[in-house]
């Protein structure tokens, strides 16, 4: 059987993980504003769409790197 973190700790990994993946959420929504809609006064094609593709990075790739870090050091 593997070794399972306790509950307490595995709440605490998943909440951070949905939080990463909402902050990257926000922040491809604010690229696209950024980009299309001259939102907050501030349009840059090439800036909208690095913040987007941040936020698709963060969506994806760090949860992805949380996962591995937990696993090694649970010793999985």
């Amino acid at each position: 059987m593997t070794n399972m973190p306790d509950e307490p700790t595995a709440k605490s990994r998943f909440l951070r993980m949905s939080a990463v993946r909402i902050f990257g959420m926000v922040l491809v929504i604010l690229g696209m504003q950024i980009w299309l809609k001259d939102a907050f006064g501030y349009q840059d094609e090439m800036t909208g769409k690095l913040v987007a593709v941040l936020g698709v990075a963060c969506m994806f790739l760090v949860p992805a790197m949380l996962r591995r870090h937990w696993r090694q050091r649970d010793g999985r």
